[in-house]
């Protein structure tokens, strides 16, 4: 069998970077994406790779699925495609399970006869039951929105697929807020991100809910050495550990550019219904990848701004 790993979604903003960590790696890697959200433009820096190869493929087409993936022949999948943006899945409930629970069935039966030996899952720490206490991956599962309630079924599918295919092992890996550049939806840091190149003031919606925010290149790293074990099906978080809220990013911001940001509500942006905190239990997935350090929120935020084009203050740079 060949030594392929198909990535869906592969040209968004976890993919691109979990694309590129593939191929640091040796791995032969094929991008399937229908570019609805994601764009060719984040796989340019790889496009000269000979072991990248792109396939633009909605995975909602059944039939297209079944024959790309079967020439395909993976020895591994990482299934990033879905909507993910809660509003928009608010807004367009029969989309998000079209994409996100139909495709995924689609990408699975496709799998049947090509056989992976592992499929990695993206799910999403919305499907816990809300709390005020760090997540282990034993509790309970409630999802209060459609994103959430589409995930679990994806896992659910999963499931179904570890029985119905029983040497694949199958991953589930419910990640928690990602954080990165060149976000493809406006969520707080990308929304923080504008304001700041504006000015100093910033208008924004919830700033007391806290959340586990996890760099895009640590995903990455976490989904590529998950890709190699251990043996067996299981499910993960994929976060730091640690939450933080709106103040606290705007905190740090001010400290890394050296500004005086100052925060405003915008009743607009306040989401009637938003859970307190979401925060990680990171001790599975330390277990499992031994040595793997996910970055500070500081270090996320730096390395954040600075791709982004700003210019940190000296004496936020290390020396």
């Amino acid at each position: 069998m060949s030594e392929i790993v198909l990535v869906t979604g592969g040209a968004g903003f976890i993919g691109a970077p979990t694309v590129a960590r593939l191929l640091d790696a040796g791995h032969e890697v094929v991008v399937v994406d229908n570019f609805s959200v994601g764009s060719l433009e984040r796989l340019a820096p790889l496009r000269r790779h000979k072991a990248l190869d792109i396939v633009e493929l909605d995975l909602r087409d059944a039939k297209g699925t079944a024959v790309a993936v079967g020439e395909i022949g993976a020895r591994s999948v990482i299934h990033l495609a879905a909507h993910h943006f809660i509003p928009f899945c608010k807004a367009h409930p029969a989309d998000t399970i079209d994409v996100n629970v139909g495709g995924t069935q689609h990408l699975l039966d496709a799998l049947v006869p090509v056989a992976p030996e592992r499929v990695l899952f993206a799910s999403t720490a919305d499907v816990y039951a809300a709390a005020p206490f760090p997540h282990v991956e034993t509790d309970p599962t409630e999802p209060d929105n459609i994103y959430g309630m589409s995930k679990l079924m994806g896992e659910r599918l999963m499931q179904f697929h570890s029985e119905r295919a029983p040497k694949t092992d199958v991953v589930n890996v419910r990640f928690f807020n990602a954080v990165g550049p060149g976000e493809t939806n406006p969520h707080l840091v990308p929304d923080i991100l504008d304001h700041v190149r504006a000015g100093d003031e910033l208008p924004l919606g919830n700033t007391d809910t806290r959340r586990d925010y996890v760099h895009t290149e640590d995903m990455a790293e976490a989904l590529a050495r998950l890709l190699g074990g251990p043996d067996g099906s299981f499910t993960v978080n994929l976060g730091t550990g640690v939450s933080w809220d709106a103040t606290d990013i705007v905190h740090f911001m001010a400290q890394l550019l050296d500004r005086t940001l100052v925060i405003n509500t915008d009743p607009a942006k306040v989401r009637r219904s938003d859970r307190q905190n979401l925060q990680a239990s990171a001790r599975r997935l330390e277990m499992l990848l031994p040595g793997f350090r996910t970055k500070s929120l500081r270090e996320t935020l730096a390395s954040t701004l600075s791709a982004e084009g700003f210019a940190l203050a000296p004496a936020a740079v290390p020396a």
